[in-house]
């Protein structure tokens, strides 16, 4: 099977949850490929919200692609203490979390307190499925055995408690059983090239419509693209060695 047949499996396996979607759900949209993919297939079940300080990459990517869909975005725009305050409530809920994970925790934190809707949809899992991370590309991991295992051993458990407390519901279609069993095992080179990661993502979004400066958007995790991080890691010193 090429990249284009499992490009279209993909589309075909997000589009099978659709109906699954009830009622308006709020879209955690960072204008990154995985999100953006979300958003072209639940656009009229989902409501879509992006986060960061003023002026960050994620809003104006965001902004950018939900004119393209005639969409109208929800802006929260972050001040430091609204970053404080979400910061704290993570590390209420996990007190062993690391300083890397602080950062995406934070904004989905800032998303659960904010949102109107019970129920907020994400891109989790699809770095982890398809290879989006710079260890993959760079050259330091070409398995994404340990990154699934943390994923449902750490990360989707503490994001679940997170949204918990906060009365939401998170939904992770990316997580589906058909697309992880036809995706998760695939061999590294399916996934990245020289020139590329997230190869079959990036052609489902390509055959979805998506603009170019999406389908070829770097990724920029929603920590960084959203300005978070770079507050965190100025307040918080003594966590980057953690």
């Amino acid at each position: 099977m090429d990249v284009t047949s499992r490009a279209e499996l993909l589309l075909k396996m997000l589009g099978d949850q659709h109906e699954s979607i009830s009622g308006k759900t709020a879209l955690l949209l960072s204008g990154g490929i995985d999100s953006s993919l979300l958003l072209s297939i639940y656009m009229d079940k989902i409501i879509p919200y992006t986060i960061g300080f003023p002026a960050s990459q994620d809003i104006s990517f965001s902004e950018k692609l939900c004119n393209e869909f005639s969409l109208n975005l929800n802006v929260i725009e972050t001040g430091e203490e609204m970053v404080r305050k979400a910061f704290m409530k993570v590390i209420e809920t996990d007190k062993n979390i690391t300083f890397t994970d602080i950062g995406f925790e934070t904004v989905f934190q800032i998303a659960c307190d904010e949102v109107r809707q019970d129920k907020i949809m994400t891109g989790q899992g699809a770095d982890e499925i398809f290879y989006g991370y710079m260890k993959f590309r760079d050259g330091r991991e070409n398995s994404n055995r340990n990154s699934l295992e943390k994923l449902f051993t750490t990360t989707l458990p503490r994001e679940m408690k997170i949204a918990s407390s906060s009365g939401k519901t998170l939904i992770a279609p990316y997580l589906d059983r058909n697309i992880l069993d036809s995706f998760s095992t695939l061999p590294y080179e399916m996934h990245v090239s020289d020139d590329s990661n997230k190869i079959i993502i990036r052609e489902a979004a390509r055959i979805a419509g998506l603009p170019e400066f999406i389908v070829h958007r770097p990724k920029k995790a929603a920590q960084y693209g959203s300005g978070i991080s770079s507050f965190l890691r100025k307040e918080l010193q003594g966590w980057s060695s953690r």
